[in-house]
């Protein structure tokens, strides 16, 4: 479909047809028929939220929050909006901003059963599962009586004590759907603990709440799996099945497309002439996290050099739990070392990126592992140092036909780039505290920070900086981030907060400014952001640690080099991880040196092109297979 065939005349037909064929499931048809009428008329409030609709369906959650936001500054009115703002933000763990919305959405619609339903599910989630109940059984009076409202109810009514009624309301949603899997399952916990026979619920303990988790996953209800391993870890924070299995549905749902249905694959074709050379391949695909980036250039160099079957979603039932006849080369658990997809091959390769400290697990967990894979020298030393010496290296690469060098920026003023999931991990608090320091000095400094996070517990880890003030508040990214430079003295207008990014525009952006800052405490890999933007010609400061040790030396990058390890806290104040701590002082002083010293950073930054010229996908291919071939 041709963008210049979209006129103000047929806009609203294109619109129809692009609805029509998203709820035939023609998704990228229907993506692109959204963004031609949103090229013609970027103010098309239907455009936004059906793009936006799509965008939930494929799991970036980010994504259509930003765009439902759009849609309702744009038509405040339409409680159609605000119900889908609050569906994606109950999708996203936040029942607090699920309830504003869904509140908005029955101020403007005060008769919808959906709406109120909703809402119900949101004060639910969010602890108050009396004003549930009260919600739900108001439906309930007025004729409404879906299997899925009746469900809730149960499990509203055993939050708020009352067992009898909940067997009785699950016993009603399964005269409707007798086949319903949750439905079926929570029967089962209360058929198994009693309740509603005894005088109060039987509640399971986490290793039971991990078991549902995980049935629920092979359901494809992530967000039910999402909700058990939460509630696993409430009850027992320190299982680290269920951490690991909660990582894995944050995954899964930041996928750039839908579990079992468009994931990309690449299969040799069946029958197989010789299974036992075909390398079964189980990693996932996505855009906008690092194992999806992963995984999705490994396949692509991958398979032009080996048959390759690519374990997707929808080949669990078959496969899941058997022996396949050649060999497995898998994305692997992080500090437990643990198996993440259900299946073993004839040899077993695993392929890890961790941070924190070795689990006592992680020796047990290793011997199922016939070769482990780290993602930068820091980790396997790491391992060896826990007596795992069955590991090699293996360092991630560069897109060159993306990722190629930049002419300098032309214009006034100077403009630093830091990049990453905004965490303590990444350092950017010691960006935000070095900022603070220099604002006012050079009146011509300008920030670009790259820092979307889609994990709050992630996000949150902000708290224990010593440099800077972390809350969390406001419902968008936006919001949020500008919150947290108020509170710590930053001039916003000298502050870009980027939003989602895709992969192709990320050199654009790279190009618009003349440093890189990375001040990272610690990277189990090699950091994809880092070797991006100095393939793109662009200088960096670099902490001289961890992963970022195999791409940045002297030559090629302003070194910080003071870095005394620091014991890592989780929230129970647990040590989980020891960490290089970054200079502040350091880290000012080298911004201050590229600011008076420009013309010494083209050497830099060219050392830099060079260093990352060899380290493509390609290589990282070649290299994994002759590895997995000395298996």
């Amino acid at each position: 479909m041709d963008r210049s065939v979209v006129t103000p005349g047929n806009r609203r037909q294109k619109l129809e047809e692009a609805i029509a064929r998203h709820r035939a499931g023609r998704l990228e048809e229907a993506r692109r028929g959204y963004r031609e009428v949103l090229h013609q008329d970027p103010g098309d409030p239907v455009a936004l939220q059906f793009l936006a609709l799509l965008r939930q369906q494929e799991g970036a959650l980010g994504e259509a929050a930003a765009l439902l936001g759009r849609a309702a500054e744009l038509a405040p009115q339409e409680a159609g909006i605000h119900l889908d703002l609050g569906r994606v933000a109950l999708a996203g763990g936040d029942p607090q901003s699920a309830r504003r919305h869904l509140e908005e959405a029955r101020r403007l619609d005060p008769r919808s059963p959906e709406i109120r339903y909703h809402l119900a599910s949101a004060l639910f989630q969010g602890g108050q599962a009396v004003e549930a109940v009260e919600m739900l059984r108001t439906l309930v009076e007025a004729g409404q009586g879906g299997a899925a409202l009746f469900r809730l109810l149960a499990e509203a009514l055993l939050e708020s004590g009352d067992p009898a009624g909940a067997r009785e309301a699950i016993e009603r949603a399964l005269a409707i759907e007798p086949e319903d899997p949750r439905g079926l399952e929570l029967a089962a916990r209360m058929a198994a603990g009693k309740i509603g026979r005894e005088s109060g619920p039987v509640l399971p303990d986490a290793s039971e709440l991990n078991r549902l988790g995980n049935q629920r996953l092979a359901e494809d209800d992530l967000a039910g799996a999402e909700a058990a391993f939460r509630q696993a870890l409430d009850a027992n924070p320190s299982l680290s099945d269920a951490r690991i299995n909660l990582s894995l549905v944050r995954l899964f749902r930041l996928g750039e497309t839908e579990r079992g249905r468009e994931w990309p694959r690449v299969r040799p074709a069946a029958p197989f002439a010789d299974p036992q050379r075909t390398l079964w391949f189980a990693f996932p695909s996505g855009t906008n996290y690092g194992w999806g980036l992963c995984g999705n250039h490994l396949r692509r160099h991958l398979s032009p050099r080996v048959p390759l079957f690519d374990l997707a979603y929808d080949d669990w039932e078959a496969n899941g739990g058997k022996h396949l006849p050649g060999p497995l080369f898998a994305c692997m658990g992080a500090e437990n070392l643990e198996t993440i997809f259900p299946v073993r091959g004839a040899r077993n390769i695993g392929y890890t990126f961790f941070e924190r400290d070795l689990t006592p697990l992680a020796r047990e967990n290793a011997r199922r592992w016939d070769l482990i894979l780290a993602g930068s020298n820091w980790a396997t030393e790491q391992l060896a140092a826990h007596g795992i010496e069955h590991a090699a290296t293996l360092l991630q690469g560069v897109d060159h036909l993306l990722f190629s060098p930049r002419p300098p920026r032309q214009g006034a003023g100077f403009v630093l780039f830091s990049g990453g999931k905004f965490e303590l991990r990444k350092g950017q608090d010691l960006v935000i505290a070095a900022f603070r320091a220099l604002q006012e000095k050079f009146p011509d400094l300008v920030l670009i920070a790259h820092w979307i996070n889609f994990w709050p517990a992630s996000m949150d880890t902000m708290a224990a900086s010593p440099h800077i003030r972390y809350e969390r508040r406001g419902e968008t990214w936006q919001e949020q981030m500008a919150h947290i430079l108020d509170i710590n003295g930053i001039d916003r207008s000298r502050v870009v907060v980027c939003d989602v990014v895709e992969q192709r525009d990320l050199p654009a952006l790279y190009a618009n400014s003349d440093l890189g800052l990375f001040p990272n405490r610690c990277e189990g890999g090699t950091n994809l952001v880092l070797m991006e933007y100095m393939a793109c010609g662009r200088p960096v400061i670099a902490s001289h640690a961890t992963g970022h040790r195999d791409i940045v030396h002297a030559g090629n990058a302003l070194l910080l080099e003071s870095l005394p390890e620091q014991p890592v806290k989780d929230g129970t104040g647990r040590v989980v991880a020891h960490w290089p701590e970054p200079d502040l002082d350091e880290l000012i002083a080298r911004i201050e040196h590229a600011y008076h010293h420009r013309e010494a950073l083209a050497p830099l930054a060219e050392e830099g092109v060079r260093t990352l010229q060899p380290l493509s996908w390609e290589r990282t291919a070649r290299e994994a297979l002759r590895l997995i071939g000395e298996v």
